[in-house]
C-alpha cells in the first residue's frame, strides 16, 4: 500500500515556491547592485546619494513594532516546524 501524505506534499510544494521566490529575489537584488555599482554618471551620482540620504533618515523607532512582529512570527514559525516532529 501507498503511504501518502497530503502534508508532506504541501511543505514540499511550499518549499519548491519559496526556493524559487528566493532565488529570483536574489537575482534581482545583484542585478540592482551590479547596476548600482556600475561605472558613475551624473545621474547615478545623485541617485545613489539620494538613496544614501533616505536610507539614514528612516526613523528606526517608527519601525520597531513592525520589525518586532516580524521577530515574532518567525519565532512562532520556528517553534511550530520544530514542534512538527514530535507529532506523529
Amino acid at each position: 500500500m501507498i503511504d501518502f501524505d497530503l502534508f508532506d506534499l504541501f511543505r514540499t510544494m511550499l518549499f519548491v515556491a519559496v526556493g524559487v521566490y528566493t532565488a529570483l529575489v536574489a537575482l534581482s537584488a545583484f542585478a540592482a547592485l551590479s547596476r548600482v555599482l556600475a561605472p558613475v554618471d551624473a545621474q547615478r551620482r545623485l541617485l545613489r546619494r539620494y538613496v544614501t540620504y533616505h536610507l539614514l533618515a528612516i526613523r528606526w523607532s517608527r519601525q520597531r513594532g513592525e520589525l518586532l512582529q516580524i521577530g515574532a512570527l518567525l519565532a512562532a514559525l520556528g517553534f511550530l516546524s520544530w514542534a512538527h516532529r514530535w507529532i506523529p
